[in-house]
């Protein structure tokens, strides 16, 4: 971890290496010019002691506004004590040249100036006739949109210096000096955090970093960073922004404040409550750009989001309120402004404490809902039941409590609200909230609450079969495992657009979610399109969209496109970290990480889905709290990790149980893996067996298709392969076709048909599972003597098992031919290379230790070794001491 208060010169190589290069060889200047906080100042240096490396004399001069107002103050240090009238500003010309350049006129010094547009007119009269002279090269720092006197500008003019603008660092670099002050492992989530608070500005990101740590707000746990809370000034960074509000005038200065107060605020907004010169002012001073290019109506921003914070963290209450009630007018005297803006005049009318309107706080709810703002959409629906809003306000808030995670207070909230039918839609399009959905948040509500779970199938015939119920009815049957019924409800729905409004799009979810489970993906992206086609008929709701998003991302997995996949994942996760939604991000978290997991990239798995843990809290909506522990934990089992430890990986409950069925058996299937990891490869067999059971049971056949392959890795391929090939018929893509296929190899043990059924499963992205089946090749024809063969079957697992991080399955199992053992041999040569003792394996197999030992014997002789030291090498497991017998 690198000391913050100096972080590494990282991601301005090529201009240091430009600087140097014009100094030292091509004899020119450089003048480099940005926004404060950029770096001029860190660079200039850097290029100086570059300079003396080579050999070359340097001197460096600070300039600043106090010294800008006596003549030479800022080469006062090189004016030779003498007995003459310091204003004779020729002799001090003379006797500074001659204390700079010296005698040597063919190197020239390099002069080193911070801030050169601070220069009093004499001094920059005299450095520009130095520089004339060829007596110094400069290297200096300026700061843009200021003004600078004639010398300081005729030195570009005239060639004496070229002018480098100096940008904001870009949002790779930022992470990267992020990752080496502290440390490799660092959350998606708080990374863009970093990136959006620093805007590129390494000053501020040294700051942030410096406060974060020491405030409470950056913290590591588990070997991970991450950001939590808000962002908290330290007086480091409030003296900055101090410093920069004092060199405004008082328009500007309101400018500032009032920009910050929101996110992104309306320019016509800001214009009605300021002057279009102090505007103008601000945002040639580099303090206001605009929130996003092209915009329409066109709105303004701070450049710097961490300078907003600041400001509202200094300003005092009374001011704050001022200033939000001033902007709380001119929202309402700007109807152009609209529904999409309600949430921000709510929120601003209820911090200014004007009088409060409990419909508006309503629809601001809504609407801040819709965006994913959960934390403000709280705040005013708790504010519109206090003026009295009633049921429909109470179920918003049920139903935000739920995306949050606050269980105990959601569960109160519903079921002290009677499920009544209401208007289809409010005059002002706010969204309604029918008995089908207060019947599905009710049992959300307590479904994933503690160790309860009540089934869905004991509400769904309570959900009144009216077309307004039918999208929620089909969302309960999903639940509940019944895809294909369904399908059959909500094909009602498409029948009906007035249905398609009312009930915000959850229909094309649920529909194409259905599809996906039932291997029928043609049908699955025509739902996809046709929910992405309707949109404008729902209001703006994230939430549909991020379902969609996610139901999206499994199809493209499920036909083989796992690298459109993870790219759909990726984009989702890092605008949902841009936003600063913890839900959404946890959700799409989850999904980079499952994808990873199917692409055998478990460091970066067990990264992601760490994270998506983090983010999604013990109650968070439809239990992805317990899918992705289930899935870390699976990661972890599948990696270098788990090997050779006497214990489990941890989050893996044995009672598995979740309200949504199909989520529910995947997670079952992720505790066959930890079994399996902690040596008990025949009991993790049996709960894989029972997955494809459950999933068989509910007609889930994507699902039995993934289990009943999961068996064959496990080693018991010739249990499955029949069922797994007459599953082919019903599921669409290549991807089914090729697990059959390679279930089908392991079978036979043919090295062609593995050497084949690599190649499908690599064209459809599934390289752990390739690299399986290639390592399966190699033993298959090192046993028949094919040796050029089994070379071509190891550089090709060699190259799959490259793509994999830290990826350890039986299957990839190094070492000698592994075939040569039965499965209970394999099992007990497992735990004892792993440093259990006989009793020990005895206990856990439920055998005698003779049983054991009589293993051993016949494992020992197979391998032709001695021992458990020889074992421990031959299974790949690290040294350690052997355990008695």
């Amino acid at each position: 971890m690198f000391d913050l208060a100096q972080l590494p010169l990282i991601g301005r190589t090529s201009e240091l290496a430009d600087i140097v290069t014009a100094l030292t060889r091509n004899g020119t200047g450089v003048i480099i010019a940005g926004q404060g906080g950029v770096g001029k100042s860190r660079l200039a240096q850097e290029a100086l002691a570059a300079a003396r490396r080579a050999g070359r004399h340097t001197y460096r001069l600070a300039a600043t506004s106090d010294s800008a107002k006596i003549p030479f103050a800022v080469l006062a240090h090189l004016i030779p004590a003498a007995p003459r009238d310091e204003t004779e500003h020729l002799w001090v010309l003379r006797a500074v040249m001659q204390r700079i350049s010296g005698t040597d006129v063919a190197r020239p010094v390099v002069l080193g100036i911070d801030d050169i547009h601070h220069l009093d007119t004499a001094s920059a009269a005299l450095i520009y006739q130095m520089a004339t002279r060829r007596r110094v090269t400069l290297v200096a720092t300026m700061q843009v949109g200021v003004q600078v006197c004639e010398s300081v500008a005729a030195l570009w003019k005239d060639g004496l210096a070229q002018l480098l603008n100096l940008d904001p660092l870009p949002p790779e670099v930022v992470d990267e000096i992020v990752r080496a002050a502290l440390g490799p492992r660092v959350y998606r989530t708080t990374l863009e955090e970093i990136r959006r608070l620093s805007a590129g500005n390494p000053l501020l990101l040294r700051y942030l970093l410096i406060d974060g740590v020491e405030g409470g707000n950056l913290i590591e746990r588990d070997g991970m960073w991450g950001w939590e809370g808000e962002a908290r000034s330290g007086p480091r960074l409030a003296d900055l922004v101090r410093a920069h509000l004092n060199r405004l005038g008082d328009p500007e200065r309101v400018v500032v404040e009032l920009t910050a107060q929101v996110e992104s605020l309306p320019l016509a907004v800001l214009e009605q409550l300021c002057d279009r010169g102090a505007i103008a002012s601000a945002e040639h001073a580099g303090l206001l750009i605009p929130a996003r290019s092209g915009e329409w109506p066109p709105a303004m921003r701070l450049q710097y989001p961490l300078h907003a914070t600041v400001i509202r963290e200094t300003t005092p209450v009374s001011r704050t309120r001022q200033l939000r009630a001033s902007l709380a007018r001119a929202y309402a005297d700007q109807p152009s402004q609209g529904a999409e803006n309600v949430d921000v005049m709510a929120t601003l009318r209820l911090d200014s404490d004007t009088d409060t309107d409990s419909d508006l706080q309503l629809r601001g709810a809504c609407t801040a809902f819709g965006k994913g703002a959960l934390i403000d959409a709280e705040r005013l629906v708790r504010s519109a039941i206090r003026g009295g809003a009633g049921a429909p306000a109470a179920r918003l808030l049920a139903t935000i409590l739920c995306w949050r995670g606050d269980r105990g207070d959601a569960t109160s909230q519903l079921w002290a609200q009677p499920a009544s039918h209401e208007p289809s839609r409010t005059d002002d399009g706010s969204p309604v909230w029918d008995r089908g959905r207060l019947t599905v948040n009710k049992l959300e509500g307590i479904s994933v609450a503690g160790t309860f779970f009540a089934p869905f199938s004991r509400e769904i015939d309570n959900v009144e079969r009216s077309e307004r119920d039918a999208a929620w009815r089909a969302w309960m049957l999903y639940a509940e495992g019944q895809c294909g019924a369904a399908l059959d409800v909500v094909a009602r729905v498409f029948g009906t657009s007035r249905i398609q409004a009312t009930t915000g799009g959850w229909e094309c979810v649920v529909a194409a979610a259905a599809s996906v489970e039932l291997g029928r993906l043609s049908e699955a992206f025509g739902f996809l399109r046709q929910g992405r086609a309707q949109r404008h008929l729902w209001p703006p709701c994230r939430w549909v969209e991020a379902a969609l998003g996610l139901v999206h991302c499994r199809a493209l997995l499920l036909s083989g496109r796992l690298v459109e996949a993870r790219r759909l994942a990726d984009d989702a996760f890092v605008e949902a970290a841009r936003l600063g939604s913890a839900e959404l991000s946890g959700m799409w978290a989850g999904a980079v990480g499952l994808v990873a997991k199917f692409q055998g990239q478990m460091l970066t798995a067990r990264s992601v889905l760490q994270e998506a843990v983090s983010l999604t809290g013990a109650g968070s909506a439809w239990g992805l709290r317990f899918y992705h522990e289930a899935l870390l934990a699976e990661s972890v089992a599948m990696s270098y990790e788990a090997h050779g430890s006497r214990r489990p990986p941890q989050d893996a409950a044995t009672d598995v149980r979740h309200p949504i069925r199909s989520v529910e058996i995947s997670m079952g299937l992720s505790h066959a893996w930890v079994v399996q990891a902690g040596g008990e490869a025949t009991r993790a067999v049996r709960l894989a067996r029972r997955a494809a059971a459950a999933a068989a049971a509910n007609n889930l056949p994507t699902l039995e298709a993934f289990a009943l392959y999961d068996i064959a890795r496990l080693g018991a391929a010739h249990d499955v392969v029949s069922r797994l090939d007459s599953l082919t018929s019903c599921l669409e893509g290549d991807l089914f076709a090729g697990l059959a296929s390679a279930a089908a190899a392991l079978t036979s043990g043919d090295g062609g048909h593995l050497d084949a059924a690599t190649e499908e499963l690599a064209r459809c992205g599934l390289s752990l599972h390739a690299a399986e089946t290639a390592g399966a090749a190699l033993r298959a024809h090192r046993a028949t003597g094919r040796l050029t063969s089994a070379r071509r079957s190891y550089e090709r697992r060699s190259a799959l098992s490259s793509a994999c991080e830290d990826a350890r399955t039986p299957l990839l199992e190094p070492g000698i031919v592994l075939t040569t053992l039965t499965q209970r041999e394999r099992e007990v040569a497992g735990l004892a290379a792993a440093g259990r003792s006989s009793r020990e394996i005895a206990e856990l197999l439920t055998v005698s230790v003779r049983t054991v030992d009589n293993h051993l014997s016949r494992t020992y002789s197979k391998f032709g070794i001695t021992g458990r030291s020889q074992l421990a090498n031959v299974m790949g497991h690290p040294a350690r001491a052997p355990a008695k017998s």
